[in-house]
């Protein structure tokens, strides 16, 4: 008998109750584009959340590869409470970091939906509203993803937004067909999505009591390569008054020219003799390895390459806040021995690949590895970065530079495809994500409380520059006191608020090299 009162006692503390019904909010529907929406309380009813809402119609069918059209309007009230399928796209390798991290949503191409994190309603509030963009190498992604729920960040007072957009070769390609049927322009409709989702903000979010005239964009790779675009981009003037880029800068872009030619290589590879015949083929056709659309100057979103708009002081003249992490290059593939590192040297830097040599050494195969490593972060994400900073400053608006540089605290035993032992992964490619969106129980580490009070200066630093374009100011970061003082960067050696196990102003990293990379012609994939 004690055995069974045992045995009963431990699978009542083993089961893992229900999770409890999130309750409906007091005071909706909310009227929005297309119709009404109610949401639900969460944070102990510190937050209301709209997640799911149509944005734009479906792009299917005859929309295929269109810019995006209005929303259809529906009928009765939508209870926006789960969020929408991501775009399609190709699966995560199951045994990568990136698996861990986001899993394998449902996807559609029915894909265009926003969600929405306010704080309660109040009457006359105008919260600042802070618009995230998600990354993915412009090919893979979803604003759905746990570690960028809203929630927690919405409880710091600002209205917080998430949208997808489409990406790969449904969300980018570019072909003859459709310059005609776009009067000479086509390819870059996930950067349409994106003008798209800003301007539904600019129009609803007075409804969710945001600030329709102070809105700050953030993005991570591709996303802040999308932050910068949008910079760039005609279309977007007027729908943001801030920018926040992490881990992506001004990245390259091939012509429409070239577009186009991608896009009759689609065509052909998939059997297809016209534009007709592409809309008509399932969505899943376009996900083989071999096919790829990035991002190009369309004619329509953009007119000239991101370097060439900030060289002449085109861009929006928003406050920036951009920045990279210590350790971007750990989840890229590495060149083993010199001999392959010096391959990779000269396909990257042509004609001064043995300039680049001297800054990045390999006497042995070892050093060729750890180089690589280096490589990837500096010529991928840092140096970009560092000339969208240096660029910007020259526009005389406030830039703001970081280095982010906290070890992720990996516990024992856990192995990724892309690197082995998991700590060396270091402060990795997205490491500051969990940080910035307090969502660090949404993903499996040691995590300390050094690392809860870190997440509490980010979200800090984030909302102070979303509120008033200044990551300084009256708002403490809990449990560590006042906030070090994060300088305007000028485009100098200095003012790079370096973000780890301390915190403060140093200079910027590996400077010299980046001048390097800044100041010569490199051959580097981009997109992040």
């Amino acid at each position: 008998m004690m055995r069974r009162v045992l045995a009963l006692a431990i699978c009542l503390c083993l089961a893992r109750p229900a999770a409890p019904a999130l309750a409906a909010v007091t005071g909706d529907p909310i009227g929005v584009d297309g119709g009404q929406v109610s949401g639900v309380w969460r944070e102990n009813a510190a937050v209301r959340a709209y997640l799911g809402v149509p944005f734009a119609a479906p792009p299917l069918g005859d929309l295929r590869w269109k810019p995006p059209h209005p929303p259809r309007a529906w009928t009765g009230v939508k209870a926006a409470v789960a969020a929408g399928p991501q775009c399609v796209q190709r699966p995560t390798p199951p045994a990568s970091l990136g698996y861990e991290v986001y899993g394998s949503p449902p996807q559609s191409e029915d894909c265009l939906t926003i969600n929405v994190w306010a704080p309660p309603a109040k009457p006359g509030a105008r919260a600042p509203v802070i618009v995230w963009i998600y990354g993915g190498s412009f090919d893979h992604g979803s604003a759905g993803y746990p570690v960028y729920d809203g929630a927690r960040l919405a409880r710091r007072g600002v209205v917080v937004v998430s949208f997808n957009y489409r990406v790969g070769v449904l969300g980018f390609m570019a072909h003859p067909e459709l310059t005609a049927e776009g009067g000479g322009a086509s390819g870059n409709y996930g950067f349409l999505d994106q003008v798209a989702a800003l301007a539904w903000v600019k129009r609803n979010a007075a409804a969710f009591g945001g600030d329709p005239a102070n809105v700050t964009i953030f993005g991570q790779s591709a996303g802040a390569g999308s932050v910068y675009a949008l910079m760039a981009s005609p279309l977007a003037r007027g729908l943001f008054q801030r920018a926040i880029a992490e881990s992506l800068g001004l990245f390259e872009l091939g012509s429409l020219a070239q577009g186009e030619a991608n896009g009759r290589k689609i065509a052909a590879t998939l059997g297809a003799a016209s534009l007709a015949e592409l809309r008509t083929l399932p969505a899943d056709s376009f996900l083989a390895p071999e096919l790829a659309a990035p991002p190009i100057v369309d004619g329509r979103f953009l007119s000239e390459t991101l370097s060439a708009t900030f060289a002449r002081g085109g861009e929006a003249r928003v406050p920036l806040l951009t920045g990279w992490n210590s350790d971007e290059g750990t989840k890229y593939p590495v060149f083993p021995t010199r001999a392959a590192f010096r391959n990779v040297l000269q396909a990257v830097f042509g004609a001064n690949a043995e300039r680049a040599g001297a800054f990045f050494a390999t006497p042995t195969d070892a050093d060729a590895v750890e180089q690589s490593l280096e490589l990837t972060r500096d010529v991928g994400f840092a140096a970009r970065i560092y000339r969208g900073a240096r660029l910007h400053a020259r526009s005389g608006q406030p830039v703001y530079l970081y280095h982010f540089e906290r070890r992720s605290p990996f516990r024992p035993g856990q192995h990724f495809s892309e690197i082995e032992p998991a700590s060396r992964f270091g402060a990795y490619h997205a490491a500051e994500l969990p940080y910035v969106f307090a969502t660090l129980d949404t993903i499996d580490r040691d995590f300390e409380p050094a690392d809860r009070a870190l997440s509490g200066l980010l979200q800090t630093y984030w909302v102070n520059f979303a509120t008033r374009g200044n990551p300084n100011g009256p708002r403490a970061a809990a449990g560590r006191g006042p906030l070090p003082r994060w300088p305007r960067y000028g485009g100098g050696a200095a003012g790079v608020l370096h973000i780890g196990d301390s915190v403060h102003v140093g200079p910027v990293p590996n400077l010299e090299r980046l001048r390097f990379i800044d100041g010569v012609a490199v051959r580097m994939p981009g997109g992040g």
